[in-house]
């Protein structure tokens, strides 16, 4: 899927602007589209941040032009910001996209040898690993039924809680946290967990 239109709407005047996607060079994640939705785009520091296969690109919204970032990533990925920072969530890496936009550090990578990291050493994928706010400036991912937590300046994930049967639950991102469900996202009567204080 490489043609169509995204909108920004200015919410005080509620009139539309329409960002075109260039054709040539833009595929979006048609899992995206028929399944609860996952966050393929975000808006931040001025900046449209997308989805595309094995690349990521930013939208200038005051300059209105497109450009494809240098961050090496394979696939489509998930797209989450936490107070200042961005990430990019992949089937098998988690990123830090830095504030240029034009660098990433490496967070996790299931590809990465030798292992630098606790999640490095999964056999399995990391599964587009959401990533919510943790306490004192730390992040958690979610990855096979556990929770892991980096701290700010640490070089390695925590492992937290374990959920039983956790790798078999459905999950749904949200801005303020995860849910985990025994069935599908949308289905409350499934809900086993929400990870998020006010």
């Amino acid at each position: 899927f490489n043609r169509g239109e995204m909108f920004a709407v200015d919410l005080d005047t509620m009139r539309p602007e329409r960002i075109p996607l260039p054709p040539d060079s833009f595929t979006l994640n048609m899992w995206n589209l028929v399944t609860p939705p996952e966050r393929m785009y975000e808006v931040f520091k001025g900046w449209l941040y997308v989805s595309s296969d094995s690349e990521l690109k930013r939208y200038s919204l005051k300059e209105k032009k497109w450009e494809t970032l240098p961050t090496p990533v394979q696939g489509h990925g998930r797209i989450s910001v936490i107070g200042d920072r961005m990430f990019f969530s992949t089937e098998d890496s988690i990123l830090e996209i830095k504030s240029d936009g034009k660098a990433a550090d490496i967070l996790a990578s299931v590809r990465r040898r030798p292992a630098m990291t606790v999640l490095d050493q999964l056999t399995s994928s990391l599964n587009f690993a959401p990533i919510i706010e943790g306490r004192e400036g730390s992040i958690i991912t979610y990855v096979a039924g556990q929770f892991y937590e980096l701290r700010p300046a640490a070089k390695d994930w925590t492992p937290l809680a374990t959920l039983p049967d956790g790798g078999n639950l459905s999950r749904a991102v949200f801005d303020e946290g995860l849910v985990l469900s025994s069935s599908q996202p949308w289905q409350v009567e499934g809900l086993v967990k929400t990870l998020t204080e006010d």
